[in-house]
């Protein structure tokens, strides 16, 4: 290991370069650079690169502190958020660390059973709004039955339900399942109205086209789909695991499903 450099005396070791004794670290380099994807042992070019961005951080870092900012309740919030989200992210990978490799049997049989995200996948072109509350089965009828996405907009509003509407792309290889189990339905021109969870969907699609994975990029999809999805179940299984014992308390108005407080 290397040791810290002292003033007057070239960095060495570990430590690669300093700014008015404040070290940069070989591992600093390099982390750096797996951040931003940059082959940096073998492009010395793009070493010599991150290395003057390093130096420029830690002169604007000074700079900054100098005038107190490291002290601004913006800037210590960002640093919880960020440290938070490290933290997380740093638990999920120690969580699936020395998970199985995928053999290609394996991604063939996730292909075979996910054929909307493989053989069979589309994507939609949809004129739709979202409503953040499941309506009635007579205003999921009515949204259904109706002719114009203008129609569904009244609807709604004459229900005194507050929506969103926007086009949007819509890909069967990620749609949600509640969505997903009535894609066949969903045609050009035809209208629908899909209650999932505590919200609804209504809309009309305005285009369908036929997009299957090329041949040469399926296991690598399928990985990738595998990989995400064991995130999301061990995701869930610390939340689960760590909300048993924990105390969670709110302020009344701020609790879930409280109604918001008068201005």
């Amino acid at each position: 290991m290397g040791s810290a450099c002292n003033r007057g005396d070239p960095p060495a070791g570990q430590v690669i370069a300093a700014v008015d004794g404040e070290e940069i670290t070989r591992a600093e380099l390099n982390e750096e650079a797996r951040l931003r994807n940059l082959p940096v042992s073998r492009d010395m070019v793009l070493r010599d690169a991150v290395i003057r961005d390093l130096i420029d951080r830690k002169l604007l870092v000074r700079a900054a502190r100098e005038r107190g900012l490291h002290r601004s309740p913006r800037h210590l919030l960002t640093v919880r958020r960020l440290t938070e989200i490290d933290l997380a992210q740093q638990l999920l990978a120690a969580e699936q660390a020395g998970g199985d490799r995928l053999s290609d049997e394996r991604l063939r049989q996730f292909i075979g059973e996910n054929p909307h995200a493989f053989d069979g996948r589309v994507v939609l072109s949809v004129d739709r709004i979202n409503i953040a509350a499941a309506v009635s089965d007579r205003v999921r009828k009515a949204l259904a039955e109706a002719r114009s996405v203008e129609e569904m907009a009244g609807l709604v509003a004459a229900a005194g339900l507050s929506a969103d509407r926007r086009v949007e792309t819509w890909d069967s290889a990620v749609m949600p399942a509640g969505i997903l189990g009535q894609l066949d339905a969903l045609q050009p021109g035809r209208s629908f109205a899909i209650v999932e969870g505590g919200s609804t969907v209504a809309g009309k699609v305005l285009s369908r086209t036929a997009q299957p994975v090329p041949e040469a990029q399926r296991l690598d999809l399928a990985r990738a789909m595998i990989e995400r999805q064991a995130t999301e179940r061990a995701l869930q299984r610390i939340l689960d695991q760590v909300r048993s014992s924990a105390r969670i308390e709110y302020q009344p108005d701020f609790a879930p499903g409280a109604a918001p407080a008068p201005r």
